[in-house]
């Protein structure tokens, strides 16, 4: 008796216990030497989750993302030059072609619906985005005193480029409305078109998507008030080192210095050095508190420890698609606020450059 209960029961036993679904990326891709390494990177979270070498034109990548559909980037270095292309896949069986001249447009995937939504946008827009390529390649090319006399001409050059293809991702939006790439486009240029005209777009997608990371992030958009300077800083909870809640509107009556960043993030990694400078300088004053949009705990946990950050680390697990990333409008990593005592936003800016932090906070008499 005792036997035939434990066979009947082992196959309900078994299907809790099913594997997760994974990807299978299949590549052939020519024109570079063997042992060539590609990395899989996520770009929500800047880690590269995978990486292959090519033998004989080719290499597979296995494993599984979390989130359905992910951005990736598959991205390699060889012989002085940067090779990438943009995947918007889930855990699917993906089939890619390539020649090392196909990266990063003409990149053959299959395998994704969701790629293939993508792929449409990515046709109409292609012609812009090469043209917006070649024009900062030249302005980064150039020696530092024409740099200085061209600069304002190209970047005018690329603001109209800009301009063109969010009018077309816009039309995209129109067009193909209840998809990821959709979702993913009004994302983009949600801080460029009323707010009005964004609520009437997501309504048109169903609630299926509406529900995703992707679509809260424009629900969360559309109710709440973005930061911007002049702005009270928006509070939010999270959890410090050791595990206890953190909640931001307690650190009242310091200037903040609110960091956005993540563990892979090269100029997140870059801003440390002159973080620490910030943080002896200004310690009486001034409070770094470094905002981690980590998707793993112990991602985080180790980079402190990697980096011997001395300063205030907290994280909420929800990466970039959390309330708090969303409220403050971050897109990108490292981004920083400057906060008053009584929490009004001083200044935001994104990106990193040597010395670009203690020029920002020198307006301030921060002392």
């Amino acid at each position: 008796m005792q036997t035939k209960w434990l066979l009947l029961l082992l196959p309900v036993f078994l299907m809790g216990f099913e594997k997760p679904k994974e990807y299978l990326i299949t590549a052939q891709i020519t024109g570079f030497p063997d042992s060539t390494l590609f990395y899989l990177k996520n770009m929500s979270t800047d880690e590269n989750i995978d990486s292959a070498y090519i033998v004989n034109n080719s290499f597979q990548m296995k494993g599984h993302v979390s989130l359905e559909p992910s951005q990736l980037w598959l991205n390699t270095t060889w012989n002085d030059g940067f090779y990438y292309t943009f995947l918007f896949i889930g855990n699917e069986k993906i089939t890619i072609e390539a020649n090392l001249t196909d990266f990063p447009y003409d990149v053959r995937v299959n395998g994704s619906k969701t790629q293939d939504e993508y792929i449409v946008l990515n046709t109409l827009t292609k012609s812009y985005s090469i043209k917006r390529n070649e024009l900062l390649d030249e302005l980064f090319s150039l020696p530092p005193e024409i740099m200085q006399e061209k600069s304002a001409e190209i970047w005018l050059e690329v603001s109209q480029i800009d301009q063109i293809t969010d009018e077309i991702t816009l039309e995209f939006v129109k067009t193909y409305p209840n998809t990821y790439a959709a979702l993913m486009s009004m994302n983009q240029i949600k801080n460029k078109i009323p707010k009005d005209s964004l609520r009437y777009l997501f309504n048109q997608v169903s609630p299926e998507l509406q529900s995703s990371p992707y679509g809260k992030i424009i629900a969360i958009f559309l109710k709440e008030k973005i930061s911007e300077v002049g702005d009270p800083a928006h509070d939010f909870t999270a959890q410090d080192v050791n595990g206890n809640t953190f909640t931001f509107s307690n650190t009242r009556g310091k200037y903040i210095l609110l960091d956005f960043s993540s563990s892979f993030c090269l100029p997140c990694i870059q801003s440390i050095e002159e973080l620490y400078e910030v943080h002896q300088t200004y310690g009486n004053s001034l409070e770094i508190i470094t905002f981690s949009v980590d998707a793993k705990k112990s991602t985080w946990l180790q980079s402190i420890k990697r980096d011997s950050l001395p300063w205030k680390n907290v994280w909420d697990g929800n990466g970039s698609f959390g309330e708090t990333c969303i409220k403050y409008g971050v897109q990108g990593y490292p981004t920083f606020f400057i906060i008053s005592p009584e929490g009004i936003i001083l200044d935001r800016w994104s990106g990193y450059g040597k010395g670009l932090i203690l020029l920002k906070l020198e307006p301030f008499n921060i002392r």
